[in-house]
């Protein structure tokens, strides 16, 4: 009898501890919230996607990536190198490079830029594994590298339907038809702001193998050349790009709050812990208490801690 009752009392307490355990699970990352007609929906705290990161390298180039992540070379040709790096669990979180593309079509009298060169001829090249790309929509022009290319906040419909952000820039040369320099970093819309600038401040590592060095200056050694593949010409690349992210406060709140338009969101804040949330569009119309209310405009700029969503 008395061992009967030591099992049902250990019973008890494990199945007890398991309920704690919920508990504190369901409270860690999310609470409910009564709006005004009785619904309840569900606060989430921030998942941010942690990224170690890890050096790639091989006979030709060093790069500095997240932790498994996919590096597919796209085109080993020493001008036209072509390389994606990209989270094989969501492809939109993605980095591209490549130095050299010519595989598309322009008229002659047609005005180059590198909202153009997205828009309409990007998606021309046919090479296995580049991305496709529609709706390409330019939220605010950065300024230009010292390459010439404008570079681009921007986002666009990737193949499966999905919204992506991201920065992007290229130089187009309209003598040779060809694009020069063309990269950009993306991440699903409403991403960009967690981790997009840790990403361009780790391609400013980028380097080239003496090898690759060697063979591309050997081939391409004249004046017209517009990058040559020295090692020191990514790093400034990139910290030109880098350099381009908005110091205007002004342009980040606004372009914030496109980005919010376009994923379904508005931002709202805790008066009693000042965290701030990204809420599902309408959630200050269906709720009546006094706990959240929509941010001023200079907490934009400020990271959020999680999400309201029905």
């Amino acid at each position: 009898m008395k061992k009967k009752f030591f099992i049902l009392g250990l019973l008890l307490i494990i199945i007890i501890s398991v309920f704690c355990c919920l508990h504190y699970f369901l409270n860690k990352y999310y609470n409910t919230i009564e709006l005004k007609n009785g619904d309840k929906v569900r606060c989430i705290k921030d998942s941010k996607p942690i990224f170690y990161f890890e050096r790639f390298k091989n006979d030709l180039v060093f790069l500095e990536i997240p932790k498994n992540w996919q590096v597919t070379e796209l085109d080993r040709n020493y001008f036209n190198y072509s390389v994606i790096v990209y989270n094989q669990k969501n492809k939109n979180y993605s980095i591209f490079l490549s130095l050299k593309l010519d595989d598309f079509r322009f008229e002659n009298n047609q005005l180059l830029t590198t909202e153009l060169f997205y828009k309409n001829m990007f998606n021309q090249i046919e090479k296995k594994g580049f991305p496709k790309m529609s709706d390409f929509t330019v939220l605010k022009n950065l300024g230009k590298t010292s390459y010439g290319g404008d570079v681009l906040r921007a986002t666009y419909k990737s193949e499966n339907g999905e919204l992506v952000e991201g920065i992007f820039t290229a130089t187009l040369d309209i003598n040779s038809k060809s694009a020069y320099n063309v990269s950009f970093i993306t991440t699903p819309i409403g991403e960009f702001e967690k981790w997009g600038n840790i990403i361009v401040e780790k391609m400013q590592h980028v380097r080239f193998s003496e090898k690759f060095v060697n063979a591309y200056n050997e081939k391409f050694n004249n004046n017209n050349i517009i990058l040559y593949a020295d090692q020191e010409s990514y790093y400034d690349f990139y910290d030109e790009i880098n350099k381009k992210f908005p110091e205007n406060i002004n342009s980040e709140i606004a372009m914030q709050k496109e980005i919010d338009a376009l994923s379904g969101y508005e931002r709202v804040y805790n008066t009693k812990t000042n965290k701030i949330y990204k809420a599902y569009r309408g959630f200050m119309e269906d709720y009546s208490g006094l706990t959240y209310k929509p941010i001023p405009d200079n907490l934009y700029i400020e990271p959020i801690s999680g999400y309201i969503i029905k």
